[in-house]
């Protein structure tokens, strides 16, 4: 896949964020779809594509909580690669992330507030 790929991608996923935040009928199909379509065009290091993809699935998890389960396994693959075992090394993962003043990608208020209150 392309720069062009991931631009297209990306778009398509934060539209549908927008949808979700307007409280579209969006099918949880079509959104584990542009979330994989996301990670898919997804190309770099690990650690850039666990900030992209938890930037990317947080806002989701907000407005589909019963999305969590297949969202977080997605986002957490690349944490895996990099060697985290515990829930104690995402959180603090998660903690620094959120303190990054410019993440590889920016993390909407609604996945900040997701992951400030209702994750681990």
């Amino acid at each position: 896949m392309s720069l062009d790929a991931f631009r297209v991608a990306k778009e398509r996923l934060w539209g549908l964020h927008s949808e979700l935040i307007a409280g579209s009928s969006v099918s949880d199909e079509a959104v584990l779809a542009a979330v994989h379509e996301f990670d898919r065009s997804l190309r770099t290091n690990c650690e850039s594509a666990a900030q992209g993809l938890f930037a990317s699935v947080s806002p989701i998890c907000l407005h589909r909580p019963r999305l969590v389960g297949p969202l977080m396994r997605r986002a957490l693959v690349p944490l895996v690669y990099l060697g985290y075992e515990r829930v104690e090394q995402v959180q603090e993962f998660v903690g620094w992330l959120l303190s990054q003043e410019t993440p590889y990608l920016p993390i909407e208020v609604a996945g900040r507030t997701w992951l400030l209150n209702d994750f681990a």
